[in-house]
C-alpha cells in the first residue's frame, strides 16, 4: 500500500525525495512488485496540487496511477474500523484499514510514527539513519537510545560499536567488522540539541576511547571539547611532538581553538603549535607562534623560535631570508637537521657547491644517536640532493630513512621517491611508490 505523501513526493518533484518514490513507481510499472493506492489517496492528490493542475492534466495523472498501482476501493466499513483505531489521524487510519483489507503485505509511507504506534512496533532500527534529519531522529528516541546516540554522533572517525552500551534496539549504522561511522549530517546536528553536560559527557566518552586505541590526535579534540584542560596540556607536553610530526590540519585546529594555557606548559604547547603549523604549511599562523617564542625570556625557546621561523620561511620558498634566521640559529647551536635545512637553502639559491659541501658533512662531526632525528637527517638530505641532481644518491638517503622502521607518516618520502624514480625514467617504480604516498 502506497501512502499519499510518497505519490506526492514524485508528482511535486520533491528533493531529496522524488528519487526514491521514483524507483519505487518503476518496480511497480514493471511488476516487479505489486502496489495499490487507496482511493482516498486520488482525491487528496489532487486537491494538494490544484493550483498546478487542469482538468487535462488531472486526467493523466488518474490514468497514470491507475496503470501503475491497484486502486483500492473505500468501503463504508473502512470508516467504522477506521475510527477506532488508535491512530491520531484519520487519514492514515484509513490508509491501515484500506491496507489490511487487500492484504498488502507493507504500508511504504513517510509518516512512519502512526503506522508503527498503531502496531505496537518500535521504529528506531526501521530508520535509515542517512537520510534522518537529526531533529526528527532526535525527537523519536527514548532516552535509553538518545544516549547511545548522543556519544556516537561526537565522534570524528569511525570507531568500534563495541565501546558503546549495548540496548535493546541497535540504531547505529555497522559495519561486518563492528565499525560504526555515523552520517555526518547526524554529527553535525545532534551535538547541537544536547544539552551542555550531555554534550560534556559525551566528548568525554570519547576521548577515554581513543586513549585506549592510541589516538592522541582525536583525544586532544575531545578532551578540549570535554573541558578536561589540564590533561589536554599533559598530553600535549609528554606525546605533542610525537603527534606533530605525523599529523595533519585536525590537530592544527584544535591547537588553535585551545584557550589559554597555563605559564609551566606554555613553552612545550607552542613548540607544538609551531611544528604543527609547519607540516600543516600554515605559514602565517606558524610564524605568529614563532614570534611568540622569540619575545620569551627563556635563551632556548627564542633560538626554537628563529629556527622554526627559518624552516616556515623555507617551506614557504624564500630560501634568502629562510637562510639567514637559520644561520643565526646555528652560530648559537649545532644541529644536523638545522645543517640540512642550511643545505637546502643554499641549493635553491643555485650556491650548488656550498650546499653540497654542507649536505656532505652531516653526521660526520658527531654520530646521530636519536633514530627518529636520523630518520628526518637522511630524508632531508634526500631533498637536498635532489634538488642538486643526485638522484641516485637521494634514492638511497631515503631509502635509508625508511629502513629504520620508526613509526609515523612516510607518505612525504613515498613521494620523494616516485619522483626521482621518474628522473630516471624507472616508471614502474615511479607508479609503486606514487601509490605508496597515497596510503598511510
Amino acid at each position: 500500500m502506497i501512502d499519499t505523501n510518497i505519490i506526492l513526493d514524485l508528482l511535486c518533484n520533491r528533493e531529496g525525495l522524488s528519487e526514491d518514490a521514483a524507483k519505487l513507481f518503476k518496480l511497480c510499472e514493471t511488476q516487479q512488485i505489486e502496489g495499490h493506492v487507496s482511493a482516498l489517496s486520488i482525491p487528496n492528490i489532487v486537491y494538494i496540487m490544484r493550483k498546478e493542475l487542469d482538468r487535462e492534466r488531472t486526467g493523466e495523472i488518474i490514468q497514470t496511477l491507475s496503470s501503475i498501482f491497484h486502486i483500492a476501493d473505500l468501503k463504508s466499513g473502512d470508516m467504522l474500523k477506521a475510527v477506532v483505531l488508535p491512530m491520531d489521524d484519520f487519514e492514515d487510519a484509513l490508509q491501515s484499514v484500506c491496507a489490511a483489507r487487500v492484504r498488502a503485505d507493507f504500508i511504504v509511507t513517510r509518516n512512519l510514527k502512526d503506522f508503527a504506534n498503531r502496531q505496537g512496533i518500535e521504529i528506531s532500527p526501521l530508520l535509515d539513519l542517512r537520510k534522518c534529519k537529526g531533529e526528527d531522529l532526535w525527537e523519536q528516541l527514548n532516552p535509553e537510545s538518545r544516549s547511545l546516540m548522543a556519544k556516537a554522533c561526537v565522534f570524528r572517525k569511525p570507531f568500534k560499536r563495541s565501546s558503546l552500551p549495548q540496548t535493546t534496539v541497535s540504531i547505529l549504522p555497522e559495519d561486518r567488522e563492528g565499525i560504526v561511522d555515523m552520517p555526518s549530517s547526524l554529527r553535525s546536528s545532534i551535538p547541537g540539541l544536547l544539552e551542555k553536560g550531555q554534550l560534556k559527557e559525551a566528548h568525554s566518552f570519547a576521548a577515554d576511547y581513543w586513549l585506549e586505541e592510541g589516538d592522541y590526535v582525536e583525544r586532544l579534540h575531545h578532551l578540549l571539547m570535554a573541558n578536561r584542560s589540564l590533561e589536554a596540556h599533559m598530553l600535549l607536553v609528554n606525546r605533542g611532538m610525537q603527534m606533530a610530526s605525523s599529523s595533519g590540519p585536525d590537530l592544527l585546529a584544535s591547537l588553535k581553538e585551545m584557550g589559554d594555557v597555563p605559564p609551566r606548559y606554555a613553552k612545550d604547547v607552542r613548540k607544538v603549535r609551531g611544528l604543527a603549523a609547519l607540516k600543516a604549511m600554515d605559514t602565517p599562523y606558524g610564524m605568529k607562534v614563532a614570534g611568540e617564542m622569540v619575545l620569551t625570556a627563556d635563551p632556548e625557546e627564542m633560538l626554537d623560535g628563529i629556527e622554526l621561523k627559518g624552516r616556515l620561511l623555507l617551506a614557504d620558498r624564500q630560501p634568502q631570508e629562510a637562510l639567514a634566521n637559520l644561520e643565526q640559529a646555528r652560530a648559537e647551536r649545532h644541529s644536523p637537521l638545522l645543517d640540512c635545512d642550511i643545505a637546502n637553502c643554499l641549493a635553491l639559491l643555485e650556491r650548488r657547491e656550498e650546499a653540497l659541501r654542507t649536505i656532505e658533512s652531516v653526521g660526520r662531526k658527531a654520530p646521530i644517536g636519536d633514530p627518529d632525528v636520523l630518520e628526518e637527517v637522511y630524508a632531508r638530505k634526500g631533498q637536498v640532493l635532489a634538488l642538486l641532481g643526485r638522484t641516485e644518491d637521494a634514492i638511497a638517503n631515503f631509502s635509508k630513512a625508511l629502513g629504520l622502521a620508526r613509526p609515523g607518516d612516510k607518505r612525504a618520502i613515498h613521494s620523494s621517491m616516485a619522483e626521482c624514480y621518474e628522473v630516471l625514467g624507472m616508471k614502474d617504480k615511479a607508479r609503486e611508490y606514487s601509490r605508496k604516498a597515497l596510503r598511510r
